[in-house]
């Protein structure tokens, strides 16, 4: 299936298949955008519309920056979101029993704090989760367990 893109209304922008029973996906998806258009923030353009949609395409052929949506009524190309920035811890310290660092967050992005005793397994724990909002985010640990710790920030 090729769709070629130049607009967002469907109809003269793109074209929309509008399927009245179930659609199976199956095969390529092609995209083109056309007329200098680009996809950007939270505009969505559903390229297949039925009452019961399921599959995948097994393959997709997609402009950098675009980004194919799923759902149970059809198909929607949206903009693909950036990855996220790594983190910067920023001033770590050790104040009294508590360790303290900070980082950037960037807004809407998952970030999860972990924490290990042993450097040579896997068992990383979950110490806390949140959703950033732009700001710096300040964490503070108790270290006052006479043990070795380790502390990771992840962007599941």
């Amino acid at each position: 299936m090729q769709i070629d893109v130049g607009g967002a209304a469907p109809g003269t922008g793109y074209d929309r298949l509008v399927v009245s029973n179930a659609a199976q996906l199956a095969g390529a998806l092609m995209v083109k955008l056309t007329n200098g258009f680009t996809l950007s923030g939270s505009n969505s353009l559903q390229i297949i519309s039925s009452a019961n949609c399921s599959g995948t395409f097994s393959a997709l052929n997609l402009p950098a920056g675009i980004a194919v949506n799923y759902s149970s009524n059809g198909v929607f190309l949206v903009a693909a979101q950036a990855a996220p920035s790594p983190v910067t811890i920023l001033s770590p310290q050790v104040t009294g029993t508590t360790f303290v660092f900070g980082f950037q967050t960037s807004s809407n992005q998952s970030y999860t704090i972990q924490h290990n005793l042993d450097l040579g397994t896997t068992n990383w724990q979950a110490v806390t989760n949140f959703i950033g909002n732009g700001s710096t985010f300040e964490f503070h640990f108790d270290v006052n367990n006479g043990s070795e710790n380790y502390l990771r920030v992840r962007e599941p």
